[in-house]
């Protein structure tokens, strides 16, 4: 079922949404070689407190950490530990949620981080994750298909040379974090199917792009995802209020701020 939300809702979703997007503008300076991961989580969790929020991740059943913190290979749900050291060329993915302490509402967000200097494949994966959200944020409207988002981020990663992980995607979200209807990232519907995306919902689309084949495996922790064939990942997402008339991403940090005013 997915959720229609009144407007005082929506405007709690976007607040809430505001109050994540920042964390990545905070966190960015600390991505340095030598940090842990666990250390990441750490600065992570104090900044969303302190905006009238906390973690939305540890309410999911067994998950006990603010972030997710995937590096190279890692392309999702990798846990934060001490030691996990980062070091110079890697890739790391932030992905964090929120969950406002007024209104209960939630922002669901990721990011890819380049530690130091990374190879010219690592900067083509972040481009790639980008320009999927991006396009694929083109189609979003009331009425729109589900499946159309998923053929666009395939389509996009394949252009690259790239694969899209098909096994996982985007999701409403709301007063959880997931919510109806689940967003591909890959074609795996027929063209102009799948649920329909209406008006006064919220979404997340969350393209995930592989440098090498789209298999992936779970470790053994049975949270983090990571390539099978050992070749990195990107992944990149926002939380979107999809209104009657426009659409507004609410996880807006200076990089989105920047690509918004350049769109115009």
């Amino acid at each position: 079922m997915i959720n229609i939300h009144t407007p005082s809702e929506m405007q709690a979703a976007v607040a809430a949404g505001k109050k994540l997007g920042p964390v990545f503008d905070f966190i960015r300076p600390h991505i340095v070689p030598g940090v842990s991961t666990l250390e990441l989580d750490r600065l992570c969790r104090e900044f969303i407190l302190a905006t009238g929020c906390h973690p939305s991740f540890p309410t999911e059943d067994g998950y006990y950490w603010t972030i997710c913190s995937s590096v190279n290979e890692g392309i999702i749900h990798q846990i934060p530990r001490k030691d996990v050291i980062l070091k110079e060329g890697d890739l790391l993915k932030i992905d964090i949620g929120n969950i406002d302490d007024q209104t209960g509402y939630q922002g669901d967000a990721a990011r890819t981080f380049f530690v130091g200097q990374v190879d010219q494949e690592s900067h083509k994966l972040a481009e790639c994750a980008e320009e999927c959200f991006w396009r694929a944020y083109e189609l979003v409207k009331p009425g729109a298909r589900v499946s159309d988002i998923g053929w666009c981020i395939q389509r996009v990663c394949e252009s690259y040379g790239f694969s899209a992980l098909r096994e996982y995607g985007g999701h409403g979200i709301g007063l959880s974090m997931h919510e109806d209807p689940f967003i591909p990232n890959a074609g795996i519907l027929p063209p102009h199917r799948g649920s329909v995306i209406r008006a006064n919902t919220l979404i997340c689309i969350e393209p995930m792009v592989l440098a090498g084949g789209p298999e992936m495996r779970l470790e053994d922790d049975d949270w983090g995802v990571v390539t099978l064939d050992g070749r990195r990942a990107a992944h990149y997402e926002n939380t979107i209020a999809v209104f009657p008339d426009h659409n507004e991403i609410t996880t807006v940090d200076s990089a989105v701020r920047a690509k918004l005013e350049a769109r115009g």
